[in-house]
């Protein structure tokens, strides 16, 4: 038996098993005694045997028998016990996303964000960021789910500017542990886009705010629409809009107040940070959002 794969197992003709050619089938009678971490049941002159839905997975495989007792109307009897092999669940392998973006409160840093999506970690995870190992710290220390890091992009005068991250994320240790997933990310720094393009002052806001609904409205002087990422106030990614439609002189989006994962947000202040004609702004002033459900 194996969780997950073969949580059920029949052993068909109980009766082939039985030298007795003067009784029928349907005259022995037969009963199975299992040991607590397995089930069994005789039916239709076959023996079943699964496992409880509530076992939970060993990372070792297990032992555990089955005594199977068969007797006939002349009280004749004969028993004997099967072992059974409880094997692991075979283990998922794990996916993760990664999310490398400016830092919306320090522009000389990137945030780095790694989301365990499929699978669960055995080891907690290293991240290397251009070949060199990070130290990362734990957003959900329940669940260790999500990792987090702030990584310089500053590395001085005498050394040439990093134009691109190279992130490779590993369960375990980076040497001799499993690579997860890879992703290269090119850095753009924060620049002031030019709104001389258009009629008015290039003035950025969201309403309301503070949100007490699900209906974002942001005036933004733009003839696409506009990609923001929110944050926490301390920089954690938080999610990413990018599909708002046009309202008369705004964009409009239907935000259900999830993260990225599908948690609801707490209430407090966040930062959205905007990526209009691809480049970045970031003001302090017109882009801190206060969540109020």
């Amino acid at each position: 038996l194996q969780s997950d794969v073969k949580p059920k197992h029949t052993v068909n003709e109980l009766k082939s098993y039985v030298d007795d050619t003067d009784t029928a089938d349907h005259n022995l009678n037969w009963i199975a005694i299992p040991e607590q971490n397995i089930l069994a049941e005789i039916k239709n002159n076959s023996l079943i045997l699964s496992l409880p839905k509530t076992t939970k997975s060993s990372a070792l495989p297990t032992k555990s028998t089955v005594l199977v007792i068969v007797s006939d109307p002349e009280g004749n009897k004969a028993f004997r016990t099967l072992a059974v092999e409880i094997l692991p669940a075979p283990k998922k392998k794990v996916k993760c996303d990664i999310y490398a973006l400016p830092n919306p409160l320090q522009s000389q840093f990137y945030t780095i964000t790694i989301a365990i999506t499929e699978g669960v970690l055995e080891f907690d995870p290293t991240i290397v960021v251009n070949e060199e190992p990070q130290v990362i710290s734990a957003v959900d220390s329940e669940r260790n789910q999500i990792w987090t890091l702030a990584y310089s992009i500053n590395q001085g005068n005498n050394v040439e500017p990093i134009s691109r991250l190279q992130v490779d994320v590993f369960e375990g240790d980076s040497d001799s542990g499993t690579k997860i997933d890879s992703r290269s990310v090119a850095i753009t720094l924060p620049t002031a886009p030019n709104f001389s393009q258009y009629s008015y002052n290039g003035k950025i806001s969201v309403y309301p705010n503070p949100i007490q609904q699900s209906t974002l409205h942001l005036v933004c002087p733009t003839v696409n629409p506009p990609k923001v990422h929110i944050y926490t106030i301390d920089g954690r990614f938080v999610t990413m809009i990018n599909e708002f439609r046009r309202s008369k002189n705004s964009w409009e989006y239907s935000w259900d107040l999830q993260t990225h994962l599908g948690e609801i947000v707490s209430n407090g202040i966040y930062f959205a940070h905007f990526i209009i004609e691809d480049q970045f702004l970031i003001r302090s002033e017109s882009i801190k959002l206060w969540i109020q459900k």
